[in-house]
């Protein structure tokens, strides 16, 4: 829930570099306006709003990243249990197998 909250409240610095700024860039490029967000901005630079662009289509993509970013990682996380899983099984059929 961690990224959603950032979503409505906006505050972290990670957030703004890896979620905000990535989607800002996003739909000034399809607005036809790149010149907004060419290059890096500064934490503390204002984030101009692409004309044409309401608040609700950035919040929207921006749900919408930080959704697929919570799904990478909960896929990530079931891969490492995954894993660890055949480890131990692993090891354990190699245990029983090396004792005879």
């Amino acid at each position: 829930m961690g990224l959603l909250k950032d979503v409505l409240v906006g505050d972290s610095k990670e957030y703004r570099k890896d979620i905000l700024f990535p989607v800002m860039q996003f739909i000034s490029r399809q607005r036809g306006q790149p010149e907004l967000y060419e290059g890096l901005i500064s934490d503390l630079d204002p984030l101009a709003m692409p004309r044409g662009t309401s608040e609700m289509e950035v919040k929207m993509r921006q749900v919408s990243v930080c959704v697929c970013v919570e799904n990478f990682q909960l896929i990530v996380a079931s891969l490492c249990v995954v894993a660890c899983l055949v480890l131990d099984k692993t090891e354990k059929y190699r245990k029983l197998f090396t004792r005879t």
